[in-house]
Order: C-alpha cells, then sequence, then structure tokens
C-alpha cells in the first residue's frame, strides 16, 4: 500500500482562505449528546459588544503583521462560533461594526443551528458575508422544521450558505438524514454530512456507525473525489481512499474525514515524490475533498499560516480550535485576549530575525486542519513553505523567539 506522505493546497491558482474561528461562548440553547460539556452551557453570560470590538481590533493588527509575509494576497474570514453565536445579542451589532471597516480582505461567517425566525434571517443576511447551518436531529421536530425553513430562506435569497448536516448514528436519526441528503440533493441544497466525534475516542461524544451507514460515507465521498478528478477512474482504493468496511472501523477516527468546507486539497504519495524528483508540483497530486487517512503526528504542519482560533469566554487565543498545535510540538494557547498585544510583539521580533518556526503536530489525529499543508519530510515542508512564505526561512521542530510568556 502506498503511503501518503504530504498535504498541500492550490495557492497560486485557488488561495484558500485565512480562516480566524471566534467562538464567542459556551451559551446555546441545544444540548446535543455529541457535543462535549466545554463548548456549550444554556448559563454562560453573554460577551459585551465592547469586549467584542477590543477583542476584533486584534484580529486586524495580526492579519496585518501576517499578511505582510504571505506570497499571495488571501481573504480573511472571520468565522463565528460558539456555543450558539446568534444567541448572543450583540452578534449583529459585531457584524456590523466589523464590516464597517471597511477592509475588503475580511468576510463575516458563522456557524449557526440556524433556530433563529424569518426576520433575524433577514438582519442575518445583511450582517455576513457566509452562513453554515448545522442540522441537528436530536432536537424537537418543530425546532427541526424551522432550520430547514431558515436554509431554504438563505437559498431563496442566493446567499452563499452551506449546510452541516450531522450524520447520527441511532438508526430513526440515520433514516432522517438519508432522507434529508435526498432532498437536498434534489434541490441543490449545499451540505456536507458530518461524521459525528470530534474527540476521536471511543466515549460518549463519538458515534460507531454500521456497516450499511460506513457504506454510505464510502460511497458519498468516493464520488466527491472521482468527480474532482476530472473523471478519472475511481480511486477509492488508493491509499486515502481505502475504507475498511467493518464494524471495527467505523468511528471518525477510522472512516476518515472530508474537508470541513468542501476545499479541495492535494495529497502526495511517496512513489509520486520520488518519481517527481521530489518537486512540489500539485497539479500532479491527487485532488482529494476527503481522506482517509488522518493520522499525521510529528510531521511539521502550516496551521499557523492558515488559521486562528479565539475563545473568547475562556481569554484564550490558539493557533486552531481542536489541534491546539503550537510551536515546539506541543498543545496550547499562544496567549492571551486580556495581552493579546503580547502576541503581536513576539511575532514582529520573531519576523526580525528572518526566521520562523514550523509546528510539528503533537496531535495522535487531525480533525479541522486537515487540508492545511503539512509533510513528513522536511524538503517537502521547506518547499511548501517557501511557496506560502515570503522573506522567511523554516526552521522545523523549533520554538518561538523568547519562551511563552
Amino acid at each position: 500500500m502506498t503511503k501518503i506522505i504530504a498535504i498541500d493546497n492550490d495557492i497560486i491558482n485557488d488561495p484558500p482562505s485565512f480562516e480566524v474561528t471566534w467562538d464567542m461562548g459556551r451559551r446555546c440553547n441545544f444540548d446535543c449528546t455529541y457535543c462535549p460539556d466545554h463548548r456549550h452551557n444554556n448559563t454562560s453570560p453573554h460577551a459585551s459588544l465592547e469586549t467584542l470590538i477590543k477583542t476584533s481590533k486584534f484580529v486586524f493588527d495580526y492579519k496585518k503583521l501576517m499578511q505582510e509575509q504571505m506570497t499571495f494576497n488571501r481573504i480573511w474570514r472571520i468565522g463565528f462560533t460558539g456555543g450558539e453565536p446568534t444567541n448572543n445579542p450583540n452578534f449583529i451589532d459585531m457584524c456590523e461594526y466589523i464590516q464597517e471597516q471597511n477592509d475588503p480582505d475580511i468576510k463575516v461567517d458563522v456557524t449557526s443551528n440556524g433556530t433563529f425566525n424569518e426576520k433575524y434571517c433577514n438582519k442575518l443576511i445583511n450582517a455576513v458575508d457566509s452562513a453554515t447551518i448545522s442540522y441537528h436531529c436530536e432536537e424537537k421536530q418543530k425546532v427541526k422544521d424551522r432550520v430547514v425553513e431558515r436554509i431554504y430562506q438563505l437559498k431563496d435569497y442566493n446567499f452563499k450558505y452551506k449546510v452541516n448536516l450531522m450524520i447520527h448514528a441511532n438508526p430513526i436519526y440515520f433514516k432522517e438524514c438519508m432522507q434529508l441528503v435526498e432532498r437536498f440533493t434534489k434541490d441543490n441544497i449545499r451540505f456536507v454530512p458530518r461524521i459525528i466525534g470530534e474527540h476521536y475516542d471511543n466515549d460518549r461524544y463519538s458515534h460507531r456507525y454500521t456497516s450499511e451507514q460506513h457504506k454510505f460515507f464510502r460511497d458519498f465521498w468516493a464520488n466527491k473525489n472521482k468527480k474532482i478528478n476530472d473523471n478519472k477512474p475511481d480511486e477509492s482504493k488508493d491509499a486515502e481512499y481505502e475504507y475498511k468496511d467493518d464494524h471495527k472501523h467505523s468511528t471518525r477516527k477510522d472512516l476518515g474525514r472530508p474537508c470541513c468546507g468542501q476545499r479541495v486539497f492535494h495529497t502526495l504519495d511517496e512513489d509520486e515524490y520520488k518519481n517527481n524528483n521530489k518537486q512540489l508540483d500539485t497539479n500532479k497530486w491527487k485532488k482529494s475533498v476527503f481522506a482517509c487517512a488522518t493520522e499525521y503526528k510529528e510531521w511539521s504542519c502550516m496551521i499557523n499560516w492558515n488559521w486562528l482560533h479565539i475563545e473568547q469566554e475562556y481569554d484564550r487565543i490558539l493557533h486552531h480550535q481542536t489541534c491546539r498545535a503550537n510551536f515546539g510540538g506541543k498543545r496550547g494557547e499562544i496567549g492571551t485576549i486580556t495581552n493579546c498585544d503580547k502576541i503581536i510583539e513576539r511575532l514582529e521580533k520573531q519576523f526580525a530575525t528572518g526566521t520562523m518556526p514550523v509546528i510539528t503536530c503533537p496531535n495522535k489525529v487531525c480533525g479541522c486542519g486537515l487540508c492545511v499543508p503539512k509533510s513528513q519530510y522536511n524538503d517537502m515542508t521547506e518547499a511548501m513553505f517557501s511557496k506560502a512564505i515570503k522573506n522567511l526561512k523554516p526552521i522545523i521542530g523549533a520554538e518561538l523567539i523568547n519562551e511563552p510568556f
């Protein structure tokens, strides 16, 4: 079996957006069984507009500093999450504040459970540039019907949206999801069938799917991969598409995962690497929106050049929400919102040296962020880094200048 040794994006022809995920707080009107307690409750206080505006100023400063080092101008997408961000009474005002800054490179997105009413949806359409609606089966039917109404309202407005259809393993809910897959496909609703289980452990947050359910994911993503590869022969049996269709390999970790935003990324296997004289030519790599191989521990990864995560309630700033990767092969925040100016100061000092550490993945399994450039081999990492970043020499696995504050 051929082994995948690198993942990259096509930054030259299709520069990916820089993702700023902004968790506004845990407050949520849902209580899904597969959502961990640290991600939701119904009691947390709402962040004030003043506090949110202060945080946004850090985002603008961080963008200016990082963008100066990137070889391609990119869209920076601020994606509000939670909890449920639309529960915060200051949410619309906050989005409008960001829009009033008139930065053409910044777009505002929201991930929501879509339970708001039609009037609020109209305000949302005017305040944000795009939206992701997550459909959750465990709610009452009346609530779910309202969510579907909002999905079709967004479609009727020709608004940029997608649906995260959380595919529940419970047989009744799974049937409900399959009916929605058929309906959304028929009505040209853009959706992503999501495998439930962010933590990948065999715990109460992960779903174990049956062989029949497993087949749905296998076929859906194999067809997607086949389509984006310009109708080439179905390569679903190749390394990154191989599925083990048995009950022991049926959690999110074992099934693999798609890119949440349906980004097309590129994979390179070891044979292609050798045959191409170790050149970085993504046109010769395999295209994908789904990869079964999700274990990249100790690989070099450019997550910090593609993502920033803000946890408003916990006063934390990280590179990424789920992987939480930091420099030196560690996990954890890069600083606090309270002292966010120190994050800027330290990066300025680092850039002044003409060098930049490259993160080494500290995790067993890669989740969201799968599509970010990463490689098992240093020479490939250096080539990807040099393509995307100017004036800085990459240093694999090092710490930032000075110790973390």
